[in-house]
């Protein structure tokens, strides 16, 4: 495989998506209820707070993998996160 490709791949499988998320919540915030968790090292957290969603990336895809089970349904402001992957093609729209 391309080095640039399994760089990239790497990279993406490390970038979880969480909907549903009030427009209240902070990055700050988002980044707290994740590092809580204790899943493995947070790279980057963005929140797209008009829109009702935001990005957590881990160091690993092993670290992203665990905080989609410990973080998926939790509850963040009376509303349910849904967490996982972000798609490929999502991340290179972004």
């Amino acid at each position: 495989m391309n080095c640039l490709l399994h760089k990239l791949l790497d990279k993406v499988t490390c970038l979880l998506s969480i909907c549903g998320l009030r427009s209240q919540v902070t990055q700050a915030e988002l980044h707290c209820q994740f590092h809580a968790l204790g899943a493995g090292v947070i790279e980057e957290v963005r929140v797209q707070r008009d829109k009702g969603f935001g990005f957590v990336r881990y160091n690993t895809h092993d670290e992203a993998a665990l905080a989609i089970q410990m973080a998926n349904g939790r509850l963040v402001r009376g509303k349910n996160m849904k967490v996982r992957i972000l798609s490929l093609v999502a991340y290179l729209v972004n």
